[in-house]
């Protein structure tokens, strides 16, 4: 089950680890997405179909979130955590830093005694928010360099799990009573990606956000640079061999739209950063306005082993990847 396959690590196209299949399933029919507050920087998700001959990835996220997953799946324990079949993870920026806020929403069969028990007895206290049962759950001891935030979680009607800062988590409830739609900015992003992605991510950040916060190893400098001045990023990821990573990216000009091509022809627009090889292939890129469109090719065991590898080096660390 994907409860079982969590995969350690920080942000291109990593984090959580789960079976996906061939159903045609938009990311703008993700059943978690109304909850998600809007105006967020970094929403991605994944969905899992059922389908145990394919696996995929979540795309771009932040470290805290993504210590969020690892942290619920210990704090409910295992066999209550089993059942997820979609993940939405959310990051942005607050008073608190830059991405400082940040909430894992997570779709399946919960069971909320047992949920609630195990994080009890893993130190978590209990109150209610506008009539919602709310577990406050304090740093964990093992992870006192790296997650410092006071998290709150519910389990809504035993079908979802929110778990995350207490800023995002009470908007999302806000939302969840009211029962408000999809956000239409985020809708309108994820309208724009294919119906067969397996999973995908939306980045919004004023410039230069983009680069500020994106690990060091993930692109080549040449690239890097021209990033400057891209405020908006949309990836979506069909798994197989190879992996088909789907990607728009808004620019402030169309001369900077322009730039961002030119650096994509660089055959190492991606910095190695490990001993392991990626070796993408770029295909299909176009220009239209000040928006840069193309699909990234890449083995799946080469990205795989190339994002572990980039796991090991920068968990623990302000970036995303």
């Amino acid at each position: 089950m994907f409860g079982h396959r969590i995969l350690r690590s920080i942000l291109t196209l990593a984090a959580i680890q789960l079976a996906v299949g061939n159903i045609l399933a938009s990311p703008q029919y993700n059943t978690l997405l109304r909850l998600v507050p809007a105006g967020c920087e970094v929403v991605a998700g994944i969905e899992d179909p059922g389908n145990r001959s394919a696996r995929g990835r979540i795309l771009v996220n932040s470290r805290d979130s993504l210590l969020d997953f690892a942290d619920i799946s210990a704090l409910a324990g295992s066999n209550a955590m089993s059942g997820i079949t979609e993940v939405v993870q959310v990051a942005t920026s607050s008073s608190a830093g830059p991405l400082r806020e940040h909430l894992l929403l997570a779709s399946g069969h919960f069971d909320q005694a047992r949920i609630f028990q195990s994080a009890l007895t893993h130190g978590a206290t209990r109150r209610d928010y506008n009539g919602v049962a709310i577990l406050i759950v304090w740093p964990l001891a093992r992870e006192s360099k790296q997650m410092t935030d006071v998290r709150w979680m519910a389990v809504l009607d035993g079908t979802t799990v929110v778990f995350g800062t207490p800023t995002l988590l009470q908007l999302a409830l806000n939302r969840y009573s009211t029962h408000t739609q999809v956000d239409a900015n985020l809708l309108r992003r994820l309208a724009q990606l294919s119906s067969k992605d397996n999973s995908w991510a939306v980045v919004s950040m004023p410039v230069p956000g983009l680069t500020t916060y994106l690990a060091p190893q993930a692109v080549s400098e040449s690239l890097a640079g021209v990033l400057d001045h891209s405020n908006m990023l949309s990836i979506g990821a069909r798994f197989g061999n190879p992996v088909k990573i789907d990607f728009i990216l808004n620019t402030l000009s169309v001369e900077d739209a322009l730039a961002v091509r030119n650096a994509l022809d660089i055959p190492r627009f991606i910095r190695a950063g490990t001993e392991v090889s990626l070796q993408p292939y770029l295909r299909r890129v176009r220009v239209d306005g000040n928006q840069v469109q193309g699909t990234v090719e890449a083995p799946s065991k080469n990205l795989d082993v190339y994002l572990e590898a980039l796991v090991n080096q920068r968990l623990g660390t302000e970036t995303i990847q």
